[in-house]
């Protein structure tokens, strides 16, 4: 009511109001609120909390690894290399961001480019069995694959 009475447009005090609803988020908010839509489903509501959280914190490493894998997990390749690449920026040898880049660089079909990013990443994570068993099953010749000798 202040801005109001002391003569400030309707623009200004929703402008206003915005900020104080942005300034009352915590990004541990916003991120347990991706995570909770992320639960039922609600990817692109999950998409969006994450963003929100790293709006407020930029460096936030959950949020980068919870929005690659959340895009990831919805085929959605090119914003999850996006989302991976920039988490990186803060974290660059991190296993999971790498891992995240190199799926979605797969799935773009960049294969060979990230076939060498999981590699990166099984190298700084040597205990990711999933990823030891994928990269095995993709680094064997045509005919092992189809069991011809």
């Amino acid at each position: 009511f202040a801005l109001q009475e002391i003569g400030a447009d309707a623009a200004a005090v929703a402008q206003y109001e915005r900020a104080l609803r942005i300034a009352a988020w915590t990004e541990e908010a916003a991120l347990g609120l991706g995570i909770a839509y992320e639960k039922k489903g609600q990817a692109d509501d999950a998409i969006m909390w994450y963003r929100r959280a790293l709006q407020i914190a930029p460096a936030f490493h959950d949020a980068h690894t919870n929005l690659c894998q959340v895009l990831l997990s919805n085929e959605r390749f090119a914003a999850a290399s996006a989302a991976c690449r920039n988490g990186l920026r803060y974290r660059p040898t991190d296993a999971n961001l790498l891992k995240g880049l190199g799926a979605s660089l797969v799935g773009m079909g960049d294969t060979d480019k990230g076939l060498d990013v999981l590699r990166r990443s099984l190298a700084l994570n040597a205990s990711d069995h999933e990823l030891q068993i994928y990269l095995a099953q993709r680094e064997r010749t045509p005919a092992e694959a189809v069991g011809v000798e």
